[in-house]
């Protein structure tokens, strides 16, 4: 299994976090390094100027809510597969508040 990891803006600071820029946590640094090192995780091509500021709460905030702009926060083919199998595969009522 790979992942594929859109770019996406820190919601502090507006710098872009990427596959290869991602900092995770000390004790999960060697777990990465391996990941990246073997192919496993992958960063997806993307024109720096397009990417927005937001949380992937945000967008569950809005899903849940039945508010349909997180569409516009989401590749079509995500809002596709979230409108055919749910949030992450559940409904929002079974998804916990602040998981991701």
């Amino acid at each position: 299994m790979r992942l594929y990891v859109q770019p996406t803006r820190d919601v502090i600071d507006g710098r872009v976090v990427s596959a290869d820029s991602l900092q995770v946590a000390p004790h999960h640094a060697h777990l990465l390094e391996h990941l990246r090192t073997n192919g496993l995780v992958r960063g997806l091509p993307c024109d720096p100027s397009t990417l927005r500021t937001y949380s992937s709460e945000d967008v569950r905030s809005r899903i849940c809510s039945g508010d349909q702009s997180w569409r516009d926060l989401v590749a079509p083919e995500v809002a596709t597969l979230i409108d055919r199998q749910g949030y992450f595969g559940a409904s929002c009522d079974t998804v916990a508040p602040g998981s991701r």
